[in-house]
């Protein structure tokens, strides 16, 4: 959560559901453009429109998590788990 709280947060859980059902959400104005852009398409109301549907490869492709290299993110948690990476096919 990078905002700390979902965006369509109620404590009328009845009002809370009806947002995410019927609202666009909200954030809050210190997100970036491209964070705001990577949320809206996962949070689509359509399923088969949202980002991901088709792939976590979507969700890596978009400008906000195109600046993380994923193969050196993986290897460096193997790392740290002690799991040899040598032996992997990645």
């Amino acid at each position: 959560m990078m905002g700390f709280r979902t965006p369509f947060y109620d404590v009328n859980r009845k009002l809370m559901f009806h947002g995410i059902i019927n609202l666009a959400p909200s954030f809050p104005p210190h997100f970036t453009t491209t964070a705001k852009a990577v949320l809206l398409r996962l949070l689509d109301k359509d399923p088969s429109q949202r980002l991901g549907s088709k792939g976590a490869h979507e969700i890596k492709m978009t400008d906000f998590f195109g600046p993380l290299d994923f193969q050196k993110l993986l290897l460096c948690h193997l790392v740290k788990l002690g799991i040899s990476t040598k032996t992997l096919r990645i």
